[in-house]
């Protein structure tokens, strides 16, 4: 990940000043805060599918300056990030996930990628970033 924030950085570096109004988005969720702090304008990431308002949140408090609710959003959005330990690749589980959550989509993935079978992971996934109350059953 160091590559990859480097690299961002370097954009930053070389885009911003001869292009202030060209956007700079972050594709990696752990480094979502760092990037923002280095001034990238958002992220566009894969896991922001199963809970946007976490991640515009996210993105809402660094650029205000509220860096405490960042870092909060920050961790819960790194917790999130484990879905993708259920199923390979990770669109799978962020399919179940938003499915558990109530989003009218199928499970389906096409191959090579595998479904996501591990529904109990990841609705313990989705208690633990606190999208999923804990007396809740399906």
């Amino acid at each position: 990940m160091v590559t990859e924030y480097n690299h961002l950085v370097g954009e930053l570096q070389e885009v911003k000043p001869a292009r202030p109004d060209f956007s700079v988005l972050c594709g990696w969720e752990d480094l979502i805060l760092p990037s923002l702090l280095a001034g990238a304008d958002g992220s566009i990431c894969a896991f922001a599918n199963v809970a946007p308002e976490l991640f515009v949140g996210l993105i809402e408090a660094a650029q205000s300056g509220d860096l405490t609710r960042a870092a909060e959003l920050h961790r819960r959005v790194l917790n999130l990030v484990i879905l993708g330990a259920h199923s390979d690749p990770p669109m799978g589980a962020i399919k179940l996930a938003m499915r558990r959550l109530g989003v009218p989509i199928s499970p389906t993935v096409r191959g090579p990628a595998l479904p996501a079978t591990d529904e109990e992971g990841v609705e313990a996934v989705l208690r633990d970033v606190g999208l999923l109350e804990t007396s809740k059953t399906k």
